[in-house]
């Protein structure tokens, strides 16, 4: 028995070389990379990614919630090394089956992983979309546990300066971009606040190509109309909404019933972006508080390559001038070539600028940084615009505005029609809002180096 055996050594070594031969190894076996095996609370929107087999014809992998499962999703026969999963819930454990096929044959790796709420992700446009018409509404998945969402758009990973308007209530799910034109790409960060921390992911994607207009007279007449659709939309020249028109809509949302130049400008958008017109909105100060501000549109003239100004609150458009070029306008008083170029859009003319507490012309002198936030200092000064009154000039009816020497500062005034009345810079300023005061007011306390100012009217 010894020596047959032995015999058989020989014969034996060569079947396991020859079965070896044939079989894949280990090392020719792909494994999932992520999630690990054993990972809790992952994002159920889902990338698995594996790591790569230098051997490997193909990989397939099946996702289950019992081991060996594949009820959950049964992957295409894949080349690369990373794939979606559709369809995965919250607070489930999954079951991963990777097959890596080689000349030698298949071989299965397996893991397993539990999700959590995860953060949402945007599903339309979806990560490296092209042809992505710049007028679709952005959807994004729910998270049950989010506090609020935030969508912003930017020309760069890193710069958004295309949309960046605030937090979003987790009420909503989609909504129209503003600021998108054709064949540009763009990157979207998607966040998503959870017990008062964010969570981002950034994507991006290419819009379509639009067309130019057939005719720009009807192109221009076009957003003409708009606009006067917008204003018309109040009972004459004040700010109540009409009831059932579209502004009446935003206010309600706004919980206010008079309109305020907010909802003129989301009133305005909305229309140019139903014409596929590319609008946004946008932001300007006179003095940097948030009382001399204004909110307003700007539609993208695909004649002139630029975006050009428009106000459905003022009832107006600027003859092709950027918001920039506006602001440059009214820093060198340049009243005549401002005149020039607003075009009114409504019945009423230039009625709405008159009417209106201030100059609204002087609200244009420092534009907000599109996407973005005040900038303070300001860019354009509102000095050389203010007229400083003395302290003989107190009592008198009128609008006024404070300026204080520092920060923090606080002026007390007893009004007839008011009462006491305490006021301090606003929005990190040395400015007042503007406030309307009674004749026989007067100043109970103030500090040092408070200055009484008035707006004078230098166009309207």
């Amino acid at each position: 028995m010894f020596h047959r055996l032995r015999a058989l050594r020989p014969a034996l070594g060569v079947l396991v070389l020859s079965l070896l031969a044939v079989m894949p190894t280990l090392a020719q076996t792909a494994s999932v990379t992520f999630p690990k095996n054993g990972a809790t609370n992952v994002d159920p929107y889902l990338t698995l990614t594996w790591m790569t087999v230098s051997a490997a014809q193909s990989y397939s992998f099946v996702v289950g919630t019992v081991p060996q499962g594949s009820d959950v999703y049964v992957s295409p026969v894949l080349t690369v090394t990373s794939s979606f999963v559709p369809g995965l819930k919250a607070h489930t454990t999954y079951y991963v089956t990777l097959s890596t096929s080689t000349s030698g044959g298949t071989i299965s790796s397996s893991s397993s992983f539990t999700t959590g709420t995860g953060i949402a992700h945007l599903t339309a446009p979806f990560n490296g979309a092209t042809e992505v018409d710049p007028f679709g509404p952005f959807s994004w998945t729910p998270i049950s546990d989010a506090t609020a969402y935030y969508l912003k758009l930017g020309t760069q990973p890193t710069v958004m300066d295309t949309m960046n308007n605030g937090s979003i209530s987790t009420k909503i799910t989609s909504m129209l971009p503003q600021g998108l034109i054709g064949g540009k790409t763009y990157y979207a960060v998607m966040s998503t606040q959870k017990s008062g921390h964010w969570y981002s992911v950034t994507t991006s994607f290419t819009t379509a190509a639009q067309p130019m207009p057939t005719n720009i007279n009807t192109y221009h007449a076009t957003i003409e109309s708009l606009i006067s659709q917008v204003r018309n939309m109040t009972v004459g020249i004040t700010n109540t909404p009409l009831a059932g028109t579209l502004l009446a809509q935003f206010v309600a949302a706004d919980n206010r019933t008079h309109a305020f130049c907010t909802e003129f400008a989301e009133t305005l958008e909305q229309l140019l972006l139903e014409t596929r017109i590319s609008a946004r909105i946008r932001h300007s100060v006179f003095d940097g508080t948030s009382v001399e501000s204004h909110t307003f549109n700007e539609y993208y003239d695909m004649y002139s390559n630029q975006w050009v100004l428009v106000d459905g609150d003022f009832g107006a458009m600027y003859s092709g001038l950027t918001l920039e070029e506006l602001s440059a306008l009214v820093a060198a008083r340049n009243w005549t070539a401002i005149g020039s170029d607003i075009i009114y859009a409504t019945q009423y003319g230039d009625q709405v600028f008159t009417n209106y507490y201030m100059d609204p012309i002087l609200l244009f002198l420092n534009p907000l940084p599109n996407a973005g936030k005040l900038q303070l200092p300001l860019a354009n000064s509102p000095v050389p615009f203010f007229q400083i009154h003395s302290t003989s000039d107190i009592g008198t009816a009128g609008l006024y505005v404070f300026g204080f020497a520092n920060q923090g500062d606080k002026v007390t005034i007893s009004d007839p029609s008011k009462g006491t009345i305490s006021l301090g810079s606003l929005n990190g300023t040395i400015y007042s809002g503007s406030v309307s005061l009674k004749k026989g007011w007067t100043i109970t306390s103030m500090p040092a180096g408070l200055e009484i100012l008035t707006m004078p009217r230098v166009m309207f």
